[in-house]
């Protein structure tokens, strides 16, 4: 018997969902939480600064975000422009 055919995206559906099942998760899904984590990594800072400017640990945390956004790493990790989404969290400060 043979097999229908299927496009790419339909096969990596099929993947995706037999992977969730079986409780993983894809790369995508992957380097979108770690983008997600540095944003509110960064919020937090940016909160904890707000109570005290000298907070060390606030202070590291938020150069060592602002450097992620910036750098060709966090490229690979999506699409977004890191330069565009410092300066909306920025705006949120």
């Amino acid at each position: 018997m043979i097999n229908e055919i299927k496009t790419f995206e339909e096969r990596k559906q099929e993947l995706v969902k037999k992977g969730k099942e079986k409780g993983c998760i894809t790369y995508e899904e992957l380097a979108n939480a770690v983008v997600l984590q540095a944003v509110k990594d960064y919020r937090t800072a940016v909160k904890h600064l707000k109570l005290n400017h000298k907070n060390e640990a606030a202070i590291k945390m938020k150069a060592e975000c602002e450097c992620f956004f910036i750098s060709q790493h966090f490229s690979t990790f999506t699409s977004i422009d890191g330069k565009s989404l410092l300066a909306q969290l920025e705006k949120e400060e």
